[in-house]
């Protein structure tokens, strides 16, 4: 019937220098927000969403690395989908993380046509190498 959207956000308690930016005190460094499918007001589809740039905020939301998959039901289901660093490595690196989707997408879309593409152009974007040889659609 209706999709419905909510925001909060949390505040810097104290000035968080990341190495990359800063966020002084007082300012936004965490949002928790989403959505919901409803039918006759009840939700039946939920998509939340939580990021955060450090810890020092407040409210302090509970976290888990990764993203919760949660089927609620008879029986309910529950699933988390994680990133594994190697050992000795500094952990989440976000940058790698969010550009290997476009990485992936270079040989295809240079295969494509001339002109502008869309991602419904494209054959699904996977890790490169892993199905075969990559081709425009």
């Amino acid at each position: 019937d209706e999709i419905h959207y909510e925001a909060e956000f949390a505040a810097a308690t104290e000035r968080v220098e990341l190495g990359y930016m800063t966020i002084e005190k007082g300012c936004a460094t965490g949002i928790r927000h989403g959505w919901s499918g409803r039918v006759d007001g009840r939700a039946v589809i939920e998509l939340p969403i939580l990021w955060t740039l450090g810890d020092k905020m407040e409210p302090r939301w509970p976290t888990e690395e990764g993203y919760v998959i949660e089927v609620d039901g008879m029986p309910s289901v529950r699933s988390r989908v994680q990133m594994v660093y190697p050992e000795g490595s500094d952990g989440p690196d976000f940058g790698t993380i969010t550009a290997m989707p476009a990485v992936h997408a270079i040989e295809a879309v240079c295969a494509a046509p001339p002109g502008i593409v869309f991602a419904h152009d494209l054959p699904m974007i996977v890790a490169a190498g892993v199905t075969g040889p990559v081709s425009a659609a």
